[in-house]
This record gives structure tokens, C-alpha cells and sequence, in this order.
């Protein structure tokens, strides 16, 4: 067993005794005494983006911590207009729309490093050859955008030679359009890539190193203070269903075998991009925030308006894990 493996195994023991709290608070419990809490939460397709949340919503973490979790699938755009306006509770997606003054707070990390990559049609070989190229990489002005536009600049490309088009879906259908034609180039993370890759796509470039927060939970910054409790509740559920995913390779292979259009091996190889990837308990890295906010062009100071990580510190706490000792 890697070293990986095993530190990913490892953390189970830490919540197994929160995890029977939890339990016996249920069972003190009268039956229909307490209503659940209801929690609408927006979601992209099935993927590795979202896999931890149904396999968690699966196993009822979320009902043991007393909530309803309601997924409803959106797109980028249309998930942070109904958080705005207050339509659901939460979304998965990072909180791209603050530069607009919406009051938008990422408060769970699933990545610590970008699960994207940049796939072309068969005939592009290399990044500077999307010069005049269409390409689609989620919403304009999304990290997505800006992650590839850095790249192009590195490359000795403009970006403005590059036509981006955006606000056009999530990964599903950003692979759809590469597949069709539509574009000659798309941002796609497992399982997509990984699909594209066998129908002769070609990845010419590689972000899952790069120290990034995306993904996760973003809620509406009042909802700090109005809602805690819930989003305390939440966010422990999430934490379980997290370790619980990377900590499980054969029922999350298994999962992604009977959700996505994939094959076993397939699955497996996007299990270990996933651990490759993603958080331990949802606290991503200090370079992964500096990154998303240079990436985006916006002021160091401007930080604290994008993420608000100490409601997960406090529930990491009580769970008995060091929040300052994860990663």
C-alpha cells in the first residue's frame, strides 16, 4: 500500500468516534420529533467533481447530521444566480462572481491543486497552434479562463488570438461541443479528459499540479452568520463523505463505473487523479488561494471577500483533527 494510501486510510480513524457521536445522537432522537433541516444544493454532472458528495449523500452522512440534502443539477451561471437571489443553499461551484460584488464565500475546498486539463482535436498538437482556435473553458472570466489564458501567455501566445467561448456548461457539456466540432479545444476534468483522450483528443496541457481551490461548497456570505448551525452540520457530512471517498478506491471505482459513462479502468485511473488532487477535510492550501486570486487579477487583500475557511476549522476541531495540521 503507497504512502498515500495509507495517510488517506489513516484519517478514518480520526472521525470513527465522531461518527459514532453522530449515531447515538440519532438513536436519542424521536422518530419524526425533529424535522430535518432541507438544503438545496446546485452540482455539475456526475464526475469527479461531485463524486464524494453522492457517495456520501449515499451512505447518509448527510441524514445522520439531520439535513435533506436536495442536489439540483445547474450550470456555472445559473448556480451563482440562484445563490444570489436565493434560490438554494449552496453551490458546488468556486465563487467566480465576487468580482462582481456578489456575495458569494467559498467555505469547502475539494481540490488543493487544479483537476483540469486542456484537451485539442487530434489535429493540435501543442498550445501555441490555438492561435485563431475556439475554445471552451466554462465561464468567461472563470479560473478555467484565466488558468489557460496564463498558459497561452507562457507558451509566447496572446490570448486574444484565442476565442473563448463561455457560460456555455459544465464539463458534460464542454466535452459534448469538443466532440462535435464545435470547438477546437476544451477545459475538461475526469471523467471527460479521460474520455476525450480515447476518442484521439490530445492533452496539451496539464493543470493537476498546479496549486488551485476549486470545487466544493460556496454559499452566500450571510448565511455565515444566519445559517451556521445548518452549514456546521453540512460541512461535517461533507468532511466524512470526503474521507470517506478518497479512503474507499473500490466503492468509488464502482461508483464511477455505474454513474459515468466509463470503464473500470477508466475509474481507476480518475480515483488516483482524485487523491492526486483533492484536500484531505476540504482546507485547501495557502498557495492554492494565492493562486486562484492571481489567476484572477484581483488584489491580495481582496482574499478574505472570496473564502471563508473557520466555520470547517471549528467542525474540524470538533471532529477531533487538527485543522492547522491539514492539507
Amino acid at each position: 500500500m503507497s504512502r498515500a494510501y495509507k495517510s488517506r486510510f489513516s484519517q478514518i480513524v480520526k472521525i470513527v468516534a465522531f461518527s459514532f457521536s453522530i449515531f447515538a445522537a440519532e438513536h436519542r432522537l424521536i422518530h419524526g420529533a425533529v424535522p430535518a433541516d432541507k438544503f438545496t444544493y446546485a452540482v455539475a454532472f456526475p464526475g469527479a467533481t461531485n463524486a464524494y458528495f453522492h457517495i456520501g449523500k449515499e451512505r447518509g452522512f448527510f441524514s445522520q447530521e439531520n439535513i435533506q440534502v436536495v442536489p439540483i443539477l445547474m450550470s456555472i451561471p445559473t448556480a451563482h444566480a440562484a445563490l444570489v437571489s436565493g434560490q438554494i443553499d449552496g453551490q458546488s461551484y468556486a465563487p467566480s462572481t465576487v468580482r462582481r460584488g456578489a456575495p458569494e464565500v467559498q467555505v469547502f475546498s475539494l481540490n488543493r491543486t487544479a483537476g483540469w486539463f486542456l484537451l485539442a482535436k487530434p489535429s493540435i498538437k501543442d498550445i501555441k497552434e490555438l492561435a485563431g482556435k475556439t475554445v471552451t473553458a466554462g465561464s468567461v472570466g472563470g479560473m478555467a479562463v484565466e488558468l489557460t489564458k496564463l498558459s497561452l501567455v507562457q507558451a509566447g501566445l496572446d490570448p486574444k488570438s484565442v476565442i473563448f467561448l463561455g457560460g456555455r456548461g459544465a464539463g458534460m457539456v464542454r466535452y459534448q461541443m469538443l466532440l462535435s466540432g464545435t470547438v477546437d479545444g476544451a477545459i475538461l476534468n475526469p471523467p471527460f479528459n479521460r474520455l476525450a483522450q480515447e476518442k484521439g483528443f490530445n492533452v496539451i496541457a496539464d493543470f493537476s499540479t498546479v496549486p488551485l481551490v476549486q470545487n466544493g461548497l460556496t454559499v452566500s456570505r450571510p448565511s455565515l452568520k444566519e445559517k451556521k448551525s445548518v452549514l456546521k452540520r453540512f460541512l461535517s457530512a461533507m468532511v466524512r463523505s470526503l474521507v470517506h471517498t478518497m479512503s474507499s478506491r473500490t466503492e468509488t471505482v464502482s461508483w464511477f463505473v455505474k454513474n459515468t459513462s466509463v470503464s473500470r479502468d477508466e475509474a481507476e485511473s480518475i480515483f488516483d487523479t482524485m487523491v492526486k488532487t483533492s484536500t484531505a477535510y476540504g482546507l485547501p492550501p495557502k498557495e492554492g488561494l494565492t493562486n486562484r486570486v492571481k489567476v484572477s487579477g484581483v488584489a491580495m487583500n481582496e482574499v478574505g471577500d472570496w473564502y471563508d475557511f473557520s466555520i470547517l476549522r471549528e467542525v474540524l476541531t470538533e471532529m477531533g483533527i487538527d485543522p492547522n495540521g491539514a492539507k
